[in-house]
Parts: C-alpha cells; sequence; structure tokens
C-alpha cells in the first residue's frame, strides 16, 4: 500500500506597482484626449497611466468644464488625506502629549488612548466617523498611527 501525501498549491500573487504621476503629465494626456487627438487607451499606454486613471481625470475636467470651471484649475494629484480628523497642528499636540505622559510614567492604555483621541476631536468640533460616537472611542486605526508617530 501506497500512502498519498497532498500539498495544497500556494497562491503566489504579484505585487502592485502604483506609480505616481506628476500633475503636468496627467494634465497633458488629459488634454490629449480632449483635445480629440487620439483614444484614451492610446494616450494611456503612451503616457504610461493605467487607462482607468487616465478615464477618472478626464471625466473629472469634464465635469469642471460643464460646471463653468477651468480646466486649469481642476487638480490631479490624489486626495490621500480627504478623511483625516486632526490636521497636523493637532496631531503633533496630541502625539506630543502623549510622549509627555509616557515620560512621567503615566502612559495610557489603548482603550484609554481611544477615548482621550475621541474627547480631543469631540472638544474641538472636528468631523469624525460617526462609529467614534457610538463607541465613544477613537478607531483602532488611529491607536496604530499614533504608534507609529510616537515610536
Amino acid at each position: 500500500m501506497q500512502i498519498v501525501y497532498l500539498q495544497k498549491m500556494v497562491r503566489t500573487r504579484k505585487p502592485t506597482q502604483r506609480v505616481s504621476h506628476s500633475d503636468e503629465h496627467i494634465r497633458a494626456a488629459v488634454h490629449t484626449v480632449l483635445d480629440g487627438k487620439l483614444p484614451l487607451r492610446t494616450v494611456a499606454d503612451d503616457y504610461g497611466i493605467t487607462k482607468s486613471t487616465l478615464s477618472r481625470y478626464v471625466l473629472k475636467t469634464k465635469e469642471a468644464t460643464k460646471q463653468g470651471e477651468s480646466a486649469a484649475m481642476v487638480s490631479y494629484q490624489p486626495r490621500f488625506n480627504h478623511a483625516k480628523v486632526f490636521d497636523d497642528q493637532q496631531e503633533s499636540a496630541l502625539t506630543t502629549y502623549l510622549l509627555t505622559a509616557s515620560k512621567m510614567h503615566s502612559g495610557l492604555t489603548r482603550k484609554m488612548l481611544m477615548e482621550f483621541a475621541y474627547d480631543y476631536a469631540r472638544l474641538n468640533n472636528l468631523t469624525y466617523p460617526m462609529n467614534w460616537d457610538t463607541n465613544k472611542k477613537a478607531g483602532l486605526f488611529l491607536h496604530l498611527l499614533l504608534l507609529v508617530y510616537c515610536v
């Protein structure tokens, strides 16, 4: 009798290769498409931009011109801070306080830190996610973010 061992096939994934493009580079590609010189896919290949990214900025420019705005006023950079709760000054003040409390040997637990961040945002009348009100504390992501700043 033979014994047969079965092994699972390992899934290998290609890492994503995100490329940031300059504002001028995307603007030139968008204007090439809007001028009707070349189709979107050809322009995307020529400029090295994914077609979905180029399509998004072409639509954004078309909407801006429909509303009477100038195409030059359109920003072609991603907004990574659209859901940011604290601005840079408030974040700096919060991390400074946490570092000072830690050095005085009265550090906060994770739960206390999340409650403190919630109170800080609420008292400063900041816009924050609705689940902060439900839980009466900030989310876990904020805790991890503050750990990165404090280290």
